[in-house]
């Protein structure tokens, strides 16, 4: 679905994940079905978060130890694994109270090269850009609402320095 709940923004903002915590957090998201569980193998995820297949092990279990995925492994194919990212069921009634994170600043390669705190900055800026119904096309940069740093950092509570990372 490429969706994550509004909740769950302000919660992974607040929380002090490491830069591999929040990779496949979004991994996860950009891979989950229409019911929110993404059904994957270690080693893709070792890839497209750039690390060895042992610390997603590790990964997996901090954050099912910080209750914010559950999993499940498959027992026809050792290597598989089903990921349910804990409160972001979607309600298909109305999806207003979510986040699209199908846009070109979600891309893997770009958070790949992003420090952790920039990871969650960038995606409570994109929430606060949603909830307050700026219209930002995120495919197309240039096209930012905000003419500085200075504006943008006073919108969202956050020093320039971090936003400019």
């Amino acid at each position: 679905m490429k969706k994550i709940n509004d909740k769950l923004v302000k919660k992974l903002y607040k929380l002090d994940l490491a830069k591999d915590e929040l990779l496949l957090l979004m991994y996860v998201i950009q891979c989950s079905d229409k019911n929110g569980v993404a059904h994957i193998h270690y080693k893709e995820v070792a890839k497209a978060i750039g690390c060895c297949q042992s610390n997603v092990y590790r990964v997996i279990s901090s954050l099912k130890n910080k209750l914010i995925i559950d999993n499940s492994k498959n027992k026809e194919c050792r290597q598989e694994i089903a990921i349910n990212f804990i409160g972001n069921k979607f309600d298909f009634e109305e999806l207003i109270n979510y986040l699209d994170v199908n846009s070109k600043v979600f891309d893997m390669d770009i958070l790949r090269n992003l420090r952790a705190g920039a990871i969650r900055t960038l995606l409570y800026f994109v929430f606060r850009m949603n909830k307050q119904k700026k219209l930002v096309d995120f495919n197309n940069t240039n096209k930012l609402t905000y003419k500085n740093f200075k504006a943008m950092s006073r919108e969202l509570n956050i020093t320039e320095r971090m936003l400019k990372e």
